[in-house]
């Protein structure tokens, strides 16, 4: 077990730096919005992959545990490749029709945002079939590769960008859609009926998990082209990527136990794992913002934002969020999904009422943000509970931990708190 971590960990501390590389690139050599740019881009990527994947990224190990195939991970795999390849065609669609459509009104921005995401988000899908194979296999020394997939792309790009016209761009763009196509997909064994079996298979056992992964994802692009629409990405993106550094707990903890829950729904290991988790997130968050101004001059450049009240309600609600997903891989699992839908509904409300507040310019981007952090504390207040229906003494004492935790973290930055304003 604990090489196999240390294997997540390594590939994981691999891509953060490799996005650190990128962030700092794009901070000082693009003008200012740049930034806003690419954490859309990176929104609307993941979006478009869940939508491609069509529940792969959730059935593959239900599908693979419940074929008879003598191989049934190379058969979940290529039927999963080619069904990603007929829906990537599908939706491809849609902007080509868009944009001709739409020609006179949509910018060049708007055009590059959408092709490039459309690009990252095929090969993320890809990636995310190759590492659950992988997973499955309990393989985890090419996982590099497939987790820093999107900042490789988004970073050759922001290289060439600096210094190539665009209409070479879009002929290298097109070039490696049309190499990366041709490595991994077949025409030959691309057939309308068996995919549509096979994706039939797999809708059977992800489809509400597919809804809500829809739903969380799409209300993540959407929460983007709001703060686009309000020219406020840039701030907000440029911490999110900062506090995305997280997320490294996400991929080691998550890539390791949730194939061992799909083998035994039972186990209760993953509490202590999700509660270390939550702790080491915990401290890790007290740790940034020690030394958020030097991790700004590492990522980006010298004062290119401050530490202010946005950025304590982000960490707290990027802590709340991790450790409230890690919590949640059982009911996963177990397809519990009308629990999940609960808790989803708890995070989206207080967000919603905030976004549309912001929209009409009747709160400011601090309000915003606080209800995201009351958003996922309302989320996982929630899990806790359920998690802990047994075990309730333990569940009560864990979220009043985390909770005690944040709620120090807040004091220290109290000089924070009197310059908050809505």
């Amino acid at each position: 077990m604990a090489f196999k971590l240390i294997q997540l960990f390594l590939s994981s501390f691999g891509v953060i730096l490799l996005g650190i590389l990128l962030s700092k690139y794009t901070a000082n050599y693009y003008p200012f919005e740049y930034v806003g740019y690419l954490g859309t881009v990176k929104a609307y990527s993941v979006f478009l992959s869940n939508v491609f994947l069509l529940g792969l990224n959730y059935s593959f190990f239900f599908l693979i545990k419940n074929s008879s195939e003598n191989e049934a991970v190379t058969d979940v795999y290529q039927k999963s490749i080619n069904l990603i390849f007929l829906v990537f065609l599908l939706f491809l669609l849609v902007p080509i029709c868009y944009f001709y459509f739409n020609k006179a009104v949509v910018s060049s921005h708007e055009v590059a945002i959408v092709s490039i995401a459309f690009f990252c988000a095929l090969v993320l899908s890809v990636c995310s079939v190759l590492a659950k194979r992988d997973a499955y296999n309990n393989d985890y020394g090419r996982f590099f590769i497939y987790t820093s997939s999107n900042n490789i792309i988004l970073l050759l790009f922001a290289l060439l960008g600096s210094f190539l016209y665009t209409g070479m761009l879009v002929f290298i763009f097109v070039l490696l859609l049309i190499i990366f196509i041709l490595a991994f997909f077949s025409f030959k064994s691309l057939k309308l009926a068996p995919c549509l079996d096979f994706a039939k298979k797999s809708m059977s056992y992800a489809k509400f998990f597919y809804l809500h992964l829809f739903l969380s994802t799409g209300f993540l692009a959407f929460i983007q082209f709001v703060l686009n629409s309000k020219s406020m990405s840039t701030e907000f993106n440029a911490l999110i990527t900062i506090f995305s550094l997280l997320n490294v707990a996400t991929v080691v903890v998550g890539n390791y136990i949730f194939p061992k829950l799909v083998a035994n729904s039972e186990s209760e290991g993953h509490l202590f794992l999700s509660e270390l988790t939550a702790i080491c997130v915990l401290l890790a968050s007290f740790f940034i913002l020690f030394f958020f101004d030097f991790g700004v001059r590492i990522i980006f450049k010298e004062n290119f934002i401050q530490l202010t009240i946005i950025s304590v309600f982000l960490l707290q609600s990027k802590v709340l969020e991790i450790s409230s997903g890690i919590l949640g891989y059982k009911l996963s699992s177990k397809l519990q999904f009308k629990k999940i839908y609960v808790g989803f509904a708890l995070y989206c409300l207080p967000t919603l009422v905030g976004l549309a507040l912001l929209y009409y310019d009747l709160v400011t981007l601090n309000t915003f943000c606080l209800s995201i952090l009351i958003g996922w504390a309302l989320h996982y207040l929630y899990i806790v509970i359920v998690s802990y229906s047994s075990q309730k003494l333990r569940g009560t004492f864990v979220f009043l931990s985390l909770i005690l935790g944040l709620s120090i973290q807040y004091y220290f930055l109290i000089d924070l708190v009197q310059g908050f304003t809505l």
